[in-house]
């Protein structure tokens, strides 16, 4: 709202107040005539006081002329007849004059007011604008007046959240702390302070939300307002926000605590000196290795300290070095300093001068780093160097080293002297020959040579390369080639390395092992022909001398005694276990000569169809057979069939007194299926455990056991042919059990299990 619009409505506010009140205190008149035409002008004279208060001196007369001719003209008659008698006239200037007064009075007052209120509201205008938060309390403690920036520097939302809000409330939602960010109470705020000594007071204090745990800190600075009879009625508080020069210093002091407890650590000798060389401060290392105190060295000169008075030519050198760095120059030499108990150290002691904003020596920092066992590292180093030298000398094989331009091309830097006897050439003929590699390489090993180094360049994976090259004796030489090639952060080739070696003869012995092992391969496949035919055809001429000798039996038995009949059922025996031994080693054959490719097998239906052949066996024992959950393999199906039959028969056969109890166990490990069979029969010695696995091996008499002691070996072989392994775990008396593992992945493929459960070990 402009000025000049509110100049207006307050002048029609002022003479609208005059004359309605004029119009009502009339009306009042009138209507109480009766009893006021003696005096008529009583009620409108309260009026006139009214409008002079509200209005000011103008709206005043006005609402004097307004009710004198209001009543003059309606009330009295004749009409005007107050304004033509002297006495009446004499009347209403003296009712004008008084109200005339009443209302320069108000007038009067209403300008001190106005005066008052503007000065009121400049100083908040000018309060308020301020940066600085002022907040004014009374003695109470309550707040009375607080500016803009008060109530946003402790996070309030507004003046009126402060004003008015006793000290009390204030700490419901805030903590006061110290500077020792310790909680200060109420009683001793710095408010109470001004008020109990009458004097002003500063403090820094922090203000902390209760519920959000901010800090806000301040400088605070309180004077005192006193009455007319010197008595304190206000006291004004000016805030200062100092959160972040807090906060800095906070980091600042916690910096050099932090610098400081680096320093003192340092395995080191550091210090501070004035630029004449008095010992300001001392790291604690220091201090310690000598066993000094910190009043020891404080305020000294440097070279009177323990580290080095022991010796004035030291001291001699150190004033010289001090002088020196004192004219700005850093200065640095090895020294000799004592420790505690008069031990030395050589330091590589430095004094480097600081300076300040004028380019003046301030002070000087001396610091020092313990070499005394440089001189031993060194010579650790050489032996080190010598021993590689000699390490790499005795390398049967050429040692080498290289660095890569900027071109890419990348030179030798080293090679070892084993290329002189590995190939007859000098290191200088290597490295002075940039194609000499491509001049001794057979070619056509040069190509794909070039192709392996190049992918290993490309960032392959390292890896061996072989080929031939020439000797300079003529000679044709293997070798086998490791090389890899150094790269920096960025993948960049910056050298190589690598190692060649002479192979010849093991390239030579691996020609004779792979055509020894082919002549091994057919002779393997000979044998077991051989032995599957002659297995085969020894049937025939079997069954003849059986069939006849039991012919012989049937013709002449009346006319043989008894030794003759014994020795023809000797010979029926005898030809009947041939028989059994001969379709044993024809199983045995065929277990190697069977080429039928691996298939899904389950083996829950193999394990049926062994139980089904022995189930006679399994009745006339009445044995308990359990299983685990059997998974589906690849295998031969026939095989496995075969494989638990003899393993489960095994058992049966070697029952011992008690009835036979077979579990067949399985569960997987890895990249295995791990299975077993026990039973609880007469066990194995442990000595014989490794034999049962052997062909024709048996560990009891025909008369004990029937059998040809080819079983477990088929047991073998069929493991052996799917990958496996089998051995077997017994104890005398308790029982034996056979172990033998499947792979999962059979012909480069890997089987599901279908619905069985997988059985992990």
């Amino acid at each position: 709202m402009s000025q000049k619009t509110h100049v207006y409505k307050l002048m029609i506010y002022r003479y609208g107040i005059a004359i309605v009140i004029a119009l009502l205190a009339f009306l009042l008149t009138a209507i109480l005539w009766d009893i006021t035409q003696n005096e008529p002008f009583i009620l409108l004279l309260g009026a006139v006081v009214i409008s002079s208060w509200l209005g000011g001196l103008v709206p005043g007369v006005l609402c004097a002329f307004l009710s004198i001719m209001l009543v003059d003209y309606f009330l009295i008659l004749p009409r005007y007849e107050i304004l033509t008698t002297p006495s009446s006239i004499l009347q209403f200037l003296l009712f004008g004059f008084v109200s005339t007064m009443i209302s320069w009075l108000e007038e009067g007052r209403n300008r001190s007011e106005r005066v008052v209120y503007q000065y009121k509201e400049e100083l908040e205008v000018i309060l308020n604008s301020m940066n600085e938060g002022v907040v004014v309390q009374d003695e109470t403690g309550q707040v009375v007046f607080a500016n803009t920036a008060s109530s946003s520097q402790i996070g309030r939302a507004s003046i009126n959240a402060i004003v008015g809000v006793p000290d009390s409330q204030f700490e419901e939602k805030y903590k006061l702390l110290n500077d020792h960010e310790a909680t200060m109470v109420h009683v001793v705020t710095l408010g109470n302070r001004v008020f109990s000594t009458a004097r002003p007071a500063e403090l820094m204090f922090g203000v902390k939300a209760r519920d959000t745990n901010q800090e806000t800190w301040f400088t605070l600075k309180s004077v005192p307002i006193f009455d007319e009879s010197d008595k304190i009625r206000l006291v004004v508080n000016t805030l200062h926000d100092i959160t972040e020069k807090r906060r800095v210093d906070k980091i600042r002091i916690q910096s050099a605590e932090r610098l400081r407890k680096v320093i003192d650590n340092l395995s080191a000798f550091v210090g501070v000196l004035s630029p004449t060389g008095i010992v300001l401060e001392m790291n604690t290392s220091a201090l310690h290795a000598a066993n000094l105190e910190f009043a020891d060295v404080i305020g000294k000169p440097l070279e009177h300290t323990h580290w080095w008075a022991y010796d004035e030519a030291v001291q001699a050198k150190l004033r010289d070095a001090i002088h020196r760095s004192a004219q700005g120059e850093t200065v640095r030499y090895d020294v000799r300093v004592r420790l505690a108990n008069n031990r030395f150290i050589t330091l590589d002691f430095i004094l480097a001068p600081v300076l300040d904003a004028d380019g003046k020596v301030e002070f000087l920092i001396p610091s020092g780093i313990d070499v005394t066992t440089r001189n031993n590292l060194t010579n650790q180093l050489l032996i080190q160097q010598h021993r590689q030298a000699t390490i790499i000398s005795n390398v049967p094989g050429i040692v080498f080293e290289g660095s890569a331009k900027d071109d890419g091309v990348i030179t030798t830097d080293f090679i070892s002297p084993y290329i002189e006897k590995m190939l007859g050439y000098s290191i200088d003929e290597w490295r002075n020959d940039p194609l000499f590699w491509k001049k001794r390489i057979l070619p056509e090993d040069w190509d794909t040579t070039v192709q392996e180094v190049t992918a290993i360049y490309q960032g392959g994976e390292p890896k061996s390369s072989q080929f031939r090259c020439f000797a300079k004796d003529g000679r044709i030489v293997s070798i086998e080639s490791h090389i890899g090639f150094l790269r920096n952060a960025k993948n960049e080739v910056f050298g190589t390395v690598g190692v060649m070696m002479d192979v010849t003869e093991r390239r030579r012995n691996e020609e004779e092992l792979a055509h020894y092992t082919e002549e091994m391969r057919r002779s393997n496949e000979e044998l077991e022909q051989f032995a599957y035919v002659a297995s085969h055809d020894l049937q025939e001429p079997l069954r003849m001398v059986t069939s006849y000798l039991q012919l012989i039996e049937q013709r002449y038995g009346n006319q043989l005694d008894s030794d003759g009949k014994e020795f023809i059922a000797y010979a029926v025996d005898g030809a009947a276990r041939m028989k059994t031994l001969i379709n044993d080693l024809l199983v045995y054959s065929r277990i190697q000569r069977n080429r039928e490719e691996f298939e899904p097998v389950e083996l829950t239906d193999s394990l049926e169809q062994a139980l089904h052949n022995l189930q006679l066996s399994i009745e006339d024992t009445h044995s308990l057979i359990t299983h685990d959950p059997l998974p589906k393999i690849s295998a031969n199906r026939v095989q496995m069939v075969q494989l638990l039959q003899n393993l489960i028969g095994n058992a049966l056969k070697f029952k011992g007194e008690r009835i036979p109890e077979i579990h067949i166990g399985a569960k997987r490990e890895r990249e295995l299926w791990h299975f077993t069979v026990s039973d609880n029969g007469i066990g194995i010695d442990s000595d014989y455990l490794e034999r049962i696995f052997i062909i024709f091996q048996r560990l009891h008499g025909r008369n004990e056991y029937a059998g040809t002691g080819i079983g477990l070996a088929i047991c073998k072989k069929i493991v052996d042919k799917h990958g496996g392994q089998i051995y077997a775990q017994s104890t005398l008396g308790e029982g034996t059990t056979f172990h033998f593992t499947i792979p999962i992945k059979q012909g480069g493929r890997r089987l599901t299990h279908g619905t069985h459960p997988d059985i992990t070990g």
